[in-house]
């Protein structure tokens, strides 16, 4: 659970809040978590969409009298979202570091599943994005 992100109103605008969510995501991943939760006021559901976290609604949280909206991020989920998107991807496993990456072609779509060494661990080949992203659902995130 993510409790709090604030950036001085001096400082914002300068992508400071970006940079550290990148490194609580990855650094969260390498601790081989599911994923993150954390509520945030209305305004900011867009910026935090932007990671890959999902709105979830109204949270029960009645800090400070306002109202909150709590947000998920899944990795799971984020892989199979980068999986059809066609968005490079980093997960960690047993604490190796993963990436997930692929392309396409004129006769159908590569998805890799490479180590830190560059081997690839793991290959899917499809007709489509999607086709692929099921194949990493049902073949690796077993």
């Amino acid at each position: 659970m993510l409790f709090g992100v604030a950036t001085a109103p001096d400082r914002q605008h300068h992508g400071y809040a970006t940079r550290l969510m990148h490194h609580v995501i990855e650094d969260t991943k390498r601790k081989n978590r599911q994923g993150i939760v954390l509520t945030c006021k209305e305004s900011l559901i867009p910026f935090y969409q932007r990671f890959g976290f999902v709105c979830e609604g109204k949270s029960v949280s009645m800090h400070g009298d306002a109202e909150w909206y709590q947000m998920r991020l899944t990795f799971q989920d984020e892989l199979l979202r980068c999986a059809e998107s066609g968005e490079e991807c980093t997960f960690y496993r047993n604490g190796n570091q993963f990436l997930l990456y692929g392309w396409g072609q004129c006769d159908g779509v590569f998805l890799n599943v490479a180590d830190e060494n560059g081997e690839i661990v793991w290959q899917a080949v499809g007709r489509s994005r999607k086709e692929c992203a099921a194949q990493l659902q049902t073949e690796f995130l077993i």
